[in-house]
């Protein structure tokens, strides 16, 4: 019989599904897109019951044999993405807020009208006040909804991100749990305690009990009930992280000073900072949990420059400018041109979160001349992915002691496939730049702490189990920095004056 980990990968766009053996290599991979809703503009929303549904699709697609079984399961997920649900029917109250919803934006007003500004509650949580996380949803949740309101009226009211609500449907109801690194991005817990704060739940109006129970990331919170799926019987689900800090602990980043970039939907950045909480002296950067491996494990912290659109700017570019079938003609595009002929392009779709945290910017396109062309317009687009990434970096050199240990950066993620990016990234930042060719680091993070909790992993007790693991993955592609000082100079010259072209730009977007 051969033993396997499940992991759940619950992203943006799409569900993953993939089974890792005991020496961390995947098994079996099925993947299941789901639609994207947009009510309004800067609205985004999910259908929970499409999530999960594609969730049981992906499980029944995997094709494992009868030979194959699954020891546990880790879930892992796109955060700050909230459901509100009814506690005994398990029905949604209302289609999901997604993380890269605006709507707000009007509470984020009030909010930062405070004295401290939106910095109010960075000391407890470690977070600014903004549309990105989600306390701010929950909240428009209860003044807008009815049946929302009803339900918290009434004590009947769930909310949770995508791994409490996954983990509720798959246990049948058994369970309302979610674990410390999605909880840090609700800006309601308390980074230092891994609790909610009943000082920033009162003063939001989000009553604690609506809230689920904060786990660690690598524990058994309950099992799988086999009326919901049976082919898995009653596996138990052994992690729950969210998924840029699974993709931090799959590539091995567990020492302070470590980091990653994960190019998904958005782009993010984490940097392990170790047992101690790290603050951002400018406020640009976010506080957070990185893992916590265990109940009676110490919390491992991190800070994080979060960004909001990076493949998303690919998929709105093949979508509505029509550049390319799929990733990898919009690929050949960027990479047919030597530069942008001018062109700067800022995906500011749903604002510009770090370092600039603007929800009022919106996309725009600078620079364009009768020379310029689809070509040069998809070779901009790689490049503000990149350049997002690189003004995360300097505030990191700046305040994360980050300086002697970014000569190196680790990625993973479905953009990283762009090899045209990944020089670019590497010309901007003048760093070496390592593309994992294991491209499920986050699933692979989730797998790893869920079989840490069941002691899957069959490793020497002088190993370390994580990196020992990696060590029989198939490596990383290499990309060195080639670009003048010059030449970069004049490319953050130019974004730095689009940037500023596309603030405020919302009030025109609230007026359509």
């Amino acid at each position: 019989m051969r033993k396997l980990i499940l992991a759940i990968d619950q992203g943006t766009t799409s569900t993953r599904c993939i089974t890792f053996d005991n020496i961390g290599r995947p098994v079996h991979k099925f993947q299941k897109e789901f639609p994207q809703i947009y009510p309004r503009p800067g609205w985004v929303e999910h259908d929970p019951e499409s999530i999960f549904k594609s969730v049981v699709e992906c499980i029944d697609g995997l094709g494992m044999s009868s030979h194959d079984a699954i020891e546990a399961i880790g879930i892992t997920n796109q955060r700050e993405t909230i459901v509100a649900w009814d506690r005994y029917t398990g029905r949604a109250l209302h289609n999901a807020i997604v993380w890269l919803d605006t709507r707000s934006q009007d509470l984020v007003k009030s909010e930062v009208s405070h004295p401290d500004g939106a910095q109010r509650y960075r000391k407890l949580t470690g977070l600014p006040v903004s549309t990105y996380f989600s306390a701010l949803n929950m909240k428009w949740l209860i003044e807008n909804v009815e049946t929302v309101r009803e339900a918290v009226d009434n004590d009947t009211c769930c909310f949770g991100t995508i791994d409490s609500y996954l983990a509720y449907r798959l246990t049948a109801g058994e369970v309302h749990v979610t674990d410390c690194t999605n909880a840090s991005r609700y800006n309601l817990m308390d980074i230092n305690t891994l609790q909610w704060s009943p000082e920033v739940c009162h003063h939001l109006g989000i009553p604690i009990s609506t809230l689920p129970r904060i786990v660690s990331s690598s524990e058994t919170v309950g099992r799988v009930s086999s009326d919901v799926i049976p082919s898995l019987g009653s596996v138990p689900i052994t992690s729950l992280i969210g998924d840029q800090h699974a993709a931090l602990l799959g590539h091995g980043c567990i020492n302070p000073g470590q980091c990653k970039i994960t190019y998904g939907t958005g782009s993010f950045l984490l940097m392990n900072t170790g047992l101690t909480r790290k603050d951002s002296p400018s406020g640009s950067l976010l506080t957070t949990l990185a893992y916590k491996l265990g109940p009676e494990s110490p919390p491992v912290y991190a800070l994080e420059g979060s960004v909001a659109s990076a493949g998303r700017s690919v998929v709105w570019a093949k979508e509505n400018l029509r550049i390319g079938d799929d990733l990898d003609e919009f690929n050949q595009y960027a990479a047919s041109v030597p530069d942008t002929c001018g062109v700067t392009f800022v995906p500011a779709f749903s604002g510009l979160f770090a370092p600039y945290w603007r929800d009022d910017a919106r996309a725009v396109i600078v620079g364009m001349s009768l020379r310029a062309n689809f070509r040069h317009i998809a070779r901009s687009i790689v490049e503000a992915t990149a350049l997002q990434c690189a003004d995360v970096v300097e505030i990191l050199k700046k305040e994360g002691d980050l300086e002697d240990n970014c000569h190196t950066i680790v990625t993973d993620g479905g953009m990283t496939k762009s090899d045209p990016l990944m020089q670019v990234q590497a010309d901007l930042l003048n760093t070496v730049i390592m593309r994992n060719r294991m491209t499920e680091s986050t699933a692979f993070g989730a797998a790893y702490a869920a079989g840490l909790a069941i002691g899957f992993w069959d490793m020497k007790p002088s190993d370390n189990p994580i990196v020992s693991l990696i060590e029989t993955q198939p490596g990383s592609d290499i990309f060195m920095p080639q670009m003048t000082m010059e030449e970069r100079g004049k490319i953050f010259a130019r974004w730095k004056d689009a940037v500023n072209r596309s603030f405020d730009l919302a009030k025109f977007n609230n007026q359509s």
